[in-house]
């Protein structure tokens, strides 16, 4: 079998590529973290959640910004790159559908259960 040596100009194309995607790698493991964190963050009873979140509603609506303001740089970084390697995304939105910020407060509103149909 043949094979070709690299020219100097490939070699330092192919250096500079793998850096590239060591900080994919690096960005798509964050997605991973920030992926599982929030899932933990939202798993926990809603009630207390919205208890706690609004005694101290301003660190945890700048938490959530944060959260957001991070989860969107990453997310748009990694679907700029398009690399079938690296396809986690961070969620953007409140984990949690029962829980919703409105005026100033977050709100808990528990799913309706289903009404059982008579025989």
């Amino acid at each position: 079998m043949l094979t070709t040596q690299k020219t100097d100009a490939q070699k330092r194309e192919e250096k500079r590529d793998n850096l590239i995607m060591q900080t994919a790698s690096a960005l798509n493991h964050l997605a991973v973290t920030m992926t599982a964190a929030n899932q933990a963050f939202w798993a926990v009873d809603a009630e207390e959640l919205v208890e706690d979140m609004n005694a101290d509603f301003d660190r945890y609506e700048s938490l959530l910004d944060f959260n957001t303001t991070l989860g969107l740089a990453v997310n748009v970084t990694l679907d700029e790159l398009a690399d079938n390697r690296y396809t986690k995304r961070v969620p953007l939105e409140i984990g949690n559908s029962e829980i919703t910020l409105e005026n100033g407060a977050f709100v808990y509103t528990p799913t309706p259960e289903p009404e059982e149909l008579g025989e």
